[in-house]
């Protein structure tokens, strides 16, 4: 896998689940439990991006 890709696939996922929330709003009904947890996943997904890039620096860094 490319050094890269994980990291930018959590990126762009936390993104859609954070923006997820912003959009239902406008179009749709939904609870806002559901908002939180949607924006919750979100946020853990951006956070994890920056734990495994910081992992895949300190690899190229040892080498």
């Amino acid at each position: 896998m490319h050094k890269h890709k994980r990291t930018r696939l959590l990126i762009i996922l936390g993104g859609l689940l954070w923006g997820i929330p912003l959009f239902s709003q406008l179009l749709l009904r939904v609870s806002t439990d559901t908002e939180d947890i949607l924006k919750g996943l979100g946020a853990a997904f951006l956070i994890s991006a920056l734990f495994v890039q910081r992992k895949m620096e300190r690899r190229v860094g040892a080498e």
